[in-house]
């Protein structure tokens, strides 16, 4: 088996992208700002070597142990790219909770997120208004409870918005659907969630020097 490399092609505002090279494939990936090469290295023969299938997942991987003291390589490796719907459910319960406990700082978290806007472009408040269901959650929440209305301009919004679309779609839709199809209807709609705001809690952590229990276990863990 070919040892693990990586080529950094681009990069943009601290975050390098390139391509992650093993076992004869090339994987598109994201790699953060990194000092010793060997670390990463270590880890990807590691994971390759004992045939683990999370190493797909090292695209996001913080490459130098320094930094490992902000984010546990528990919660880096268990990236969205590869989650499972159920996964993806947890997520934005989770994060929901989280904010909800100001475990993190809001304010900044929305501030990592705008550093993203150019590569996920996407304006969550036009797309969720494109089906009527969707409509109808975002309508029901701005019209019933005006002091806690979304802000169409805040990510951290969108994070509220989508964990009630958990909860109330079934309360809007003709016919009932499990958790996972509503999680297919809510990536239709927004494909990019889930890899903006995990990117965006790394820069949180990375640019807070946050040492926050959120980051010290994956966040789709059930009992966050």
């Amino acid at each position: 088996m070919s040892e693990p490399g990586c080529a950094i092609i681009d990069q943009y505002d601290g975050v390098y992208y390139g391509v992650l090279k093993i076992s004869g494939k090339e994987i598109s990936s994201t790699f953060l700002p990194f000092k010793d090469e060997e670390k990463a290295l270590e880890l990807y023969t590691h994971l390759v070597a004992h045939q683990d299938d999370r190493i797909l997942c090292c695209h996001h991987l913080v490459r130098y142990q320094d930094e490992w003291k902000y984010m546990s390589p528990a919660f880096l490796l268990d990236a969205p790219l590869f989650w499972r719907p159920v996964d993806k459910f947890h997520f934005i319960i989770n994060l929901d909770h989280i904010l909800k406990r100001r475990e993190i700082q809001l304010q900044r978290l929305e501030k990592c997120l705008r550093n993203w806007q150019k590569k996920y472009s996407c304006n969550w408040v036009l797309e969720v208004n494109c089906d009527p269901v969707f409509k109808s959650i975002y309508e029901h929440k701005n019209s019933s409870s005006p002091t806690s209305a979304y802000t169409s301009a805040s990510y951290v919004s969108m994070v509220r918005y989508c964990s009630n679309v958990y909860h109330h779609y079934n309360d809007y839709a003709t016919q009932k659907i499990s958790i996972i199809n509503i999680e297919n209807e809510l990536s239709r709609l927004l494909p990019e969630l889930y890899l903006h705001l995990f990117e965006g809690l790394i820069l949180y952590a990375k640019k807070t020097k946050s040492r926050e229990r959120v980051f010290s276990k994956s966040i789709i863990s059930e009992d966050i």
